[in-house]
């Protein structure tokens, strides 16, 4: 967690900076010390929250769920949503997830957009594949890198910039997305 500070604080200095949750920080039990430290950086922690992002009289929704491995009782994405409708009506909504295989809860929910990672680009990745090795070691995972329609809505995957072990990327360099809303 030595590097996070800079990171967070580095991020937080060029724009407004949200976080959600993934799996490994619940894995690796450090989620109660890690979102304290990330809001001190200027981080803005979403967990099962939303907050509105407006400018020049244009509204967004940025909805955070909090990963799957989280809490047993937290709200699901389908609940966040419609709280966001029945507080702020019809805008536009983002959704940031860590898992990128959750894809039909997203559309079940009518998000817009949702931006999600968990895959690390399907760490293996072969010319015209969306990834070799998934994060739970299957093969040819889906939704792994990039943008994708959903039946509802669209998804965009970052590969993400670091690594699971045991595993190292192979022809899959690390990314972040740059997402521009028209």
């Amino acid at each position: 967690m030595s590097m996070i500070p800079a990171v967070a604080k580095g991020l937080a200095a060029i724009a407004p900076t949200y976080y959600v949750t993934g799996n490994h920080e619940w894995a690796a039990g450090v989620v109660r010390e890690l979102e304290p430290l990330l809001e001190q950086c200027g981080v803005t922690v979403l967990s099962n929250e939303y907050v509105m992002l407006e400018r020049n009289g244009d509204r967004i929704a940025l909805l955070g769920a909090e990963d799957s491995n989280g809490y047993a009782d937290q709200k699901t994405v389908q609940e966040l949503a419609d709280q966001v409708r029945q507080e702020q009506g019809a805008v536009y909504e983002i959704l940031l997830s860590h898992r990128n295989n959750h894809y039909e809860q997203y559309a079940q929910a009518r998000v817009d957009l949702t931006l999600a990672g968990h895959a690390h680009g399907g760490l293996i990745r072969l010319p015209g594949t969306d990834g070799l090795v998934g994060p739970k070691r299957e093969l040819f995972p889906q939704y792994t890198a990039g943008l994708y329609d959903l039946s509802y809505g669209q998804m965009v995957v970052s590969r993400g910039l670091g690594n699971q072990f045991p595993c190292f990327r192979l022809l899959n360099r690390p990314d972040v997305p740059l997402v521009v809303l028209g």
